[in-house]
């Protein structure tokens, strides 16, 4: 799961997301650290189970006209993840269930 909380200076408004508090006592650093700490237990499960994972937090640009709040996704932010979802999972769906895809 990405977030564009804990990336620091955003370039499109200024603002420190490091600094943003979802609560007095809850920092947008805070905030990623504890994501990055989810995500990181994600992945190592998938790839204990082999299961195909597409990691978002890695590929998405952090810019703050990909979403509209701390982590969901604006129109733009949604059909860059589609793309990016697309663009990870085909080889993958080729190579397990090419017979299912259709051109």
């Amino acid at each position: 799961q990405p977030s564009i909380l804990g990336n620091g200076i955003d370039p499109g408004t200024g603002c420190n997301l490091d600094d943003y508090k979802l609560s007095p006592d809850f920092s947008g650093k805070l905030f990623a650290e504890v994501l990055k700490m989810y995500n990181k237990t994600t992945i190592e499960t998938a790839n204990e189970k082999r299961v195909f994972y597409v990691d978002l937090a890695a590929l998405l640009p952090p810019r703050n006209d990909n979403y509209y709040d701390c982590c969901h996704y604006s129109n733009r932010g949604c059909k860059i993840v589609a793309q990016i979802i697309y663009d990870q999972s085909l080889d993958y769906l080729k190579a397990n269930f090419a017979s299912s895809i259709k051109h």
